[in-house]
């Protein structure tokens, strides 16, 4: 995983918790996401949205 997608993520991460004022699955969860994501699309795999 590269260390802009980490970076990236860690952003967001502050950003959502500094509007939204909460750390409840529900708030990071688009972030966290994003995160599996990215990972996934470096390594050729496809994660099953549910």
């Amino acid at each position: 995983m590269s260390q802009y997608a980490i970076t990236t993520y860690y952003n967001d991460l502050e950003n959502a918790i500094h509007y939204g004022g909460s750390t409840k699955e529900t708030a990071i969860r688009f972030g966290s996401q994003q995160l599996v994501e990215k990972y996934a699309e470096a390594k050729d795999k496809l994660i099953k949205q549910l």
